[in-house]
C-alpha cells in the first residue's frame, strides 16, 4: 500500500472521478493491487472511465471484487470515423444495464486531435447524448479547444441528468456556462502546472456543491509527480491543491466532494 498512497493527508473519503484502470497495466500499474490498497486506505469511490468498446468485459472483470468502484462506458472522439461504429454503439447501448456502469463516458470533442472531421465526431456525440437520455445516465464530456460546440450541444440535449466535464482546461467565462446549464466541473493534475493560471481561477470560482477532482490516470501526473505515470493514490494532490487555492480545509472540501459524486452519480459510498 505504501507505493501507492502518500502520507500527506488522511485518505477517508477520497473519491478520484476519472481514471482509466485498463490503460494502467500499460503502465506496469497493477489495478487490482491498487484499488486494494486505495480502498483499504479508506477511499470512497474509484470511477472507471470507459473510451473504447471492446474493453467492457474486461474493464468489468477488474472491478468486480470492489463494491465502491465503478464504471462508465463510452466511445472517445477517436473513434468517430471507425467503419465499424455502429456496432460499437451497439455494445455500448446494451451494457448501459450493467449494474456497475453508472455514466456514459469519455465522450465529447476534440478539435486538438485530427479524429475524423469535426462533423463526425459531433455525430458522435449527439448519438452518444441520445444513449444518456434513454438511459437516464449523466454523461462525461471530454472537451479539448471546442468550448462553442459542446456548450451549445449539451444546451440541445438538455439531458435529465446533465454530467460532468472532465479535466477542465478552459476559463472561468466556459465554467460559467456550464455551471448554467447544469455541469458539474471535474479539475484533474493539469490544474496544478505551472501554466494554468486560467484554470486555477475556474477551480476557485466553482462552487461546493458542483466541484469534483480526478487523477485521469495514467495521465496528466500532478506537478508534484509530473513524468510519472500517474494513479488514482496521487489524487490527495490534487485535494491539497484544491484546498489551498479554494481555502478551505481538505476535510471540508472531501465530504462535499464525496457529495457531489453521490448526488450525480446516484450512488452510495464507502463509508
Amino acid at each position: 500500500m505504501d507505493s501507492f498512497i502518500s502520507q500527506q493527508l488522511p485518505a477517508k473519503g477520497l473519491v478520484d472521478s476519472h481514471c482509466h484502470c485498463s490503460m494502467l497495466q500499460k503502465k506496469n500499474i497493477e489495478p487490482q493491487k491498487l484499488l486494494q490498497a486505495i480502498f483499504e486506505a479508506g477511499y470512497s469511490a474509484v470511477l472507471d472511465i470507459g473510451i473504447e468498446a471492446e474493453d467492457i468485459s474486461h474493464r468489468a472483470s477488474l472491478l468486480k471484487d470492489f463494491p465502491y468502484a465503478f464504471m462508465s462506458v463510452g466511445l472517445y472522439p477517436s473513434n468517430c470515423d471507425d467503419s465499424d461504429l455502429s456496432s460499437k454503439l451497439g455494445l455500448i447501448a446494451s451494457s448501459l444495464v450493467m449494474k456497475k456502469v453508472i455514466g456514459v463516458g469519455e465522450i465529447g470533442l476534440d478539435y486538438y486531435r485530427n479524429y475524423g472531421t469535426r462533423e463526425q465526431q459531433r455525430t458522435l456525440l449527439e448519438r452518444q447524448l441520445d444513449l444518456a437520455r434513454e438511459s437516464s445516465l449523466p454523461v462525461i464530456i471530454h472537451n479539448r479547444d471546442a468550448d462553442a460546440d459542446i456548450i451549445g450541444m449539451l444546451k440541445e440535449a438538455n439531458l435529465e441528468r446533465r454530467g460532468v466535464i472532465h479535466c477542465f482546461s478552459s476559463d472561468k467565462k466556459t465554467a460559467k456556462q456550464l455551471l448554467d446549464i447544469g455541469f458539474y466541473i471535474s479539475f484533474a493534475g493539469n490544474a496544478s502546472y505551472p501554466s494554468s493560471s486560467p484554470i486555477q481561477e475556474a477551480l476557485r470560482y466553482v462552487p461546493d456543491d458542483r466541484i469534483l477532482l480526478e487523477t485521469d490516470a495514467p495521465y496528466l501526473a500532478p506537478q508534484e509527480k509530473r513524468g510519472k505515470a500517474n494513479h488514482s493514490g496521487y489524487i490527495q494532490y490534487l485535494y491539497l491543491l484544491a484546498s489551498q487555492l479554494r481555502s478551505v480545509p481538505c476535510t471540508l472540501l472531501i465530504s462535499k466532494i464525496r457529495k457531489n459524486f453521490s448526488t450525480l452519480f446516484n450512488v452510495s459510498l464507502q463509508e
